[in-house]
């Protein structure tokens, strides 16, 4: 985001826009061509300094969330091609586990990179338009969610690996671990979620929040009180 700044308030400040079209499918080659150059020289390991191809594999997804959200009517497009998205992603995927299991193309290699890449965007671009479609209403609970999407997400998984260091350890059958591990971790995202990380002025601008929430963002989900329907 930092790296991204700069660029950010220019395109911003620049007011250059552009239309919606069948461009952007292409939005998967860059990410195709990152894996095929970085991945085997930086597998994904999580470290700081070192994690170059997934460092600009989310640099590249955070870009095009920026330049589309600048976009005008990229939801309307999206949602009216979305059956073509899917057709495409649907295709996609027969194809390369059809390549995959006749030897055609193998796991690594420069065909894997760019079709699996592809094929993820092609589904990006699927659930957007069909999100769009279905879910473009609001409630108490969408209204609560929306901002604790990003903290919760920052939170799981440090969470995660804290409670579940302690967990693997018991002689516990897998699946006891993994639902132990994902309620305990849910819990404590909410615990941290509400009685911190919400409440605080720096806290939220750390996480990623407005310093000053809506008032009607202030309303729990499971609150009797009726929140103001600011779809509009």
């Amino acid at each position: 985001m930092l790296l991204l700044l700069p660029a950010m308030l220019w395109w911003k400040q620049s007011r250059l826009r552009v239309a919606p079209g069948p461009w952007l499918v292409l939005l998967g080659l860059p990410l195709g061509i990152n894996e095929v150059l970085l991945k085997s020289l930086f597998p994904e390991t999580h470290n700081f300094v070192s994690d170059w191809y997934v460092f600009n594999n989310y640099l590249l997804l955070t870009a095009y969330g920026y330049v589309m959200a600048s976009m005008p009517g990229v939801w309307q497009w999206l949602c009216e091609c979305r059956r073509w998205s899917l057709i495409a992603g649907v295709a996609s995927l027969v194809l390369l586990i059809t390549l995959f299991n006749t030897g055609l193309i193998l796991h690594g290699s420069v065909a894997d990179g760019i079709g699996a890449n592809i094929f993820t965007w092609l589904w990006v671009m699927a659930f957007l338009g069909y999100g769009y479609r279905y879910l473009s209403f609001v409630n108490p609970l969408l209204r609560w969610a929306r901002e604790a999407s990003y903290p919760f997400y920052i939170l799981h998984q440090t969470i995660i690996v804290m409670i579940g260091y302690y967990i693997i350890q018991y002689a516990w059958a897998p699946w006891t671990k993994y639902v132990v591990i994902l309620l305990l971790s849910m819990g404590a995202c909410l615990v941290l979620y509400e009685g911190c990380v919400r409440r605080f002025a720096v806290l939220r601008l750390v996480f990623g929040m407005k310093v000053q929430p809506e008032r009607s963002q202030l309303v729990l989900p499971w609150s009797r009180r009726t929140v103001r329907d600011d779809i509009q």
